[in-house]
Formats: C-alpha cells, sequence, structure tokens
C-alpha cells in the first residue's frame, strides 16, 4: 500500500495545474479538501487491519486480562492461585510474550488474534523446550442484564504477623 506524501501530491498539482490565480485557488481548494481525504482514508485502512486486544479473555488455562496503552500492551492470568504479569510486543495482530511463574517456570507464548477481535489462537512453551502447546481464548462480552458488585478492601493489618483481613470471606455465601 502506498504511503500518503503530500510534498510529492501537492509538486504533481503544482505542475498540472495552470500559472493563473484560479488555477492556484483551485489547486489549493483541492488540496485542502482532497488530500487530508485521502491521507486519513489510507490511514484507517491500515487501522483497521489490527484489532484491540484490551479485555478480559477466557482461555482454557483461566482469564487473560490485555491491556493496551499507547504502543504498550501489558497483561495478566492467574497461575497456582498467583497472578502472573506480562509485557507484550506486537507485530499486526499477534502478540509474543515471555512469562514467568510462581514455581520458577519460564517461558514464551504468543497469540494470533482474528480480524473480529473475538477470538485467539496461541501457543506457548516453557524455555529449553522446542514443544509449542495450544492457549486458546475468546472475549469476554458483558452480559446484559448482570449486576456486578465491587468490593473495594483497605488494609486493616499493621505488621506483617496479623492475619489477613477480607470482606470477601464474608460475602461469599450470598454468591453461592
Amino acid at each position: 500500500m502506498e504511503t500518503c506524501d503530500h510534498a510529492k501530491w501537492t509538486a504533481e498539482m503544482r505542475s498540472s495545474t495552470l500559472c493563473s490565480k484560479a488555477g492556484l485557488l483551485t489547486a489549493i481548494l483541492v488540496m485542502l479538501v482532497v488530500a487530508p481525504t485521502t491521507c486519513s482514508e489510507e490511514t484507517t485502512q491500515k487501522r483497521t487491519q489490527t484489532v484491540r486486544v484490551s479485555g478480559l479473555w477466557e482461555t482454557g488455562f483461566g482469564p487473560v486480562r490485555i491491556a493496551e496503552t499507547g504502543d504498550r500492551i501489558v497483561g495478566a492470568y492467574l497461575s497456582g492461585g498467583h497472578v502472573v504479569y506480562f509485557d507484550a510486543s506486537r507485530d499486526e495482530n499477534q502478540l509474543a510474550f515471555t512469562y514467568e511463574e510462581p514455581n520458577g517456570t519460564l517461558g514464551e507464548a504468543q497469540f494470533d488474534f482474528n480480524r473480529a477481535g473475538n477470538r485467539f489462537t496461541g501457543q506457548y512453551r516453557e524455555k529449553g523446550t522446542k514443544r509449542w502447546s495450544s492457549w486458546n481464548g475468546s472475549r469476554v462480552h458483558a452480559k446484559p442484564d448482570r449486576t456486578w458488585l465491587i468490593v473495594l478492601e483497605a488494609n486493616w493489618e499493621r505488621r506483617l504477623e496479623d492475619r489477613q483481613y477480607a470482606f470477601g470471606e464474608m460475602l461469599e455465601p450470598y454468591f453461592k
């Protein structure tokens, strides 16, 4: 796909326009109206080729949360009851990242997102192995008529020796 080059486009317009006030005025109007439209269409086409991957994804290993902020992509998933965070690099609709799980397992993974942005087919492998295993997922969408209760908890403990206190334990019977 050819990129938008204003200087080249302007030079072509000048050479093809008569050197009169009317011709110059026409060229300026065309540059103001046509050139931005042409460039923005090219930019939009490029942008629509990569999908947004931010959100919650359900996978065979449990939920994966991915967030995009500018060029930075970060994510998290649960492993053995612990949160594993990762920074991903992106090549169009493919994310690649390395991970370190709480038990010390190191590895790498990649997710290939479909054009609709609602599924990915992925794979992972532990460091030092050649065999890849599958890690697939689908986007979790909001469900109508679902109400969420969000509880923000403060740290009640004053010392490391104090027993942890959480409202989650008190609320658990209401959600079973």
